[in-house]
């Protein structure tokens, strides 16, 4: 999951304003995620699927923490913390 850009989705019922990563373990600056497009899933509930892009650059951790801190457009705040590895997929702790 480093070194190249990755499609990463986002499910919600509310819409996302923006979203970031911001590193725990090790300074590498807060990681913007630009949000490429947000459509509603045809479903009993109310679903709306955000993807965005990103790109996380190789560090000399080979564990990073981090918090994926999403602001949804009515202001409301959620984060969740992720960890990523040099040689496999990023890992979400909890939903």
């Amino acid at each position: 999951m480093v070194e190249r850009i990755e499609t990463i989705t986002i499910e919600s019922n509310l819409r996302l304003k923006e979203a970031k990563l911001i590193p725990l373990n090790m300074n590498m600056g807060i990681i913007p995620i630009p949000l490429l497009k947000q459509k509603e899933i045809e479903s009993n509930q109310h679903t709306i699927r955000t993807e965005g892009q990103l790109f996380l650059g190789m560090c000399s951790e080979p564990v990073m923490n981090w918090n994926l801190v999403i602001l949804f457009e009515n202001g409301e705040v959620d984060s969740i913390p992720i960890n990523s590895y040099w040689n496999r997929e990023a890992y979400i702790n909890q939903l």
